[in-house]
């Protein structure tokens, strides 16, 4: 089995994986930066008991604004409107869940807002670094004897011409 090959079978469960991670990175992350990266004790219990529902939350969430089912090599901004609803609703949620769980006493309400932030940032971050990875770094070599184009004032028309181009490999597009 190809490398590709691998990647292209367990494509889901590496997106649920990387998800899983940028979502208790987050976490973890919103507490330091809130305690300066002076993290009371008191607040790893705090952690370990919260870190498994916002796992779920978020990844049920995630499931149901077809965040698993995209290909980050064509991410866009569907794609990112679709991040930011889908955390908006897990935080939410989430809020609800500790309220009723824990209470918020003893639970610094900023936390909410530090992790909305940087979940967002990590999950669309990482889906537009593999699209201008593969668009820039990744793109077939460029062929002897090519024609140019230049494609003018074709508005929005253009644009999806212009990605079909650059998706098809026996085009070379530069």
């Amino acid at each position: 089995m190809t490398m590709k090959d691998f990647i292209h079978k367990y494509r889901r469960a590496m997106v649920v994986i990387a998800n899983i991670v940028f979502v208790s990175v987050a976490y973890i992350a919103a507490f330091l930066i809130r305690f300066e990266f002076n993290l009371p004790v008191v607040y790893y219990t705090i952690i370990l008991k919260t870190l498994p529902a916002l796992i779920i939350i978020k990844g049920v969430s995630f499931y149901c604004f077809g965040l698993y089912s995209g290909l980050w090599k064509y991410v866009s901004m569907d794609d990112l409107w679709q991040i930011l609803k889908a955390t908006v609703i897990s935080t939410v949620a989430f809020v609800v869940f500790v309220v009723f769980s824990h209470g918020l006493a003893g639970f610094p309400r900023s936390i909410f807002i530090l992790d909305w932030i940087l979940c967002i940032g990590l999950v669309s971050g990482a889906r537009l670094f593999m699209r201008s990875l593969r668009e820039n770094y990744m793109a077939p070599n460029h062929k002897t004897g090519s024609i140019r184009a230049l494609v003018v004032g074709a508005g929005e028309t253009g644009l999806i011409v212009l990605r079909e181009l650059k998706k098809n490999e026996e085009v070379d597009i530069i």
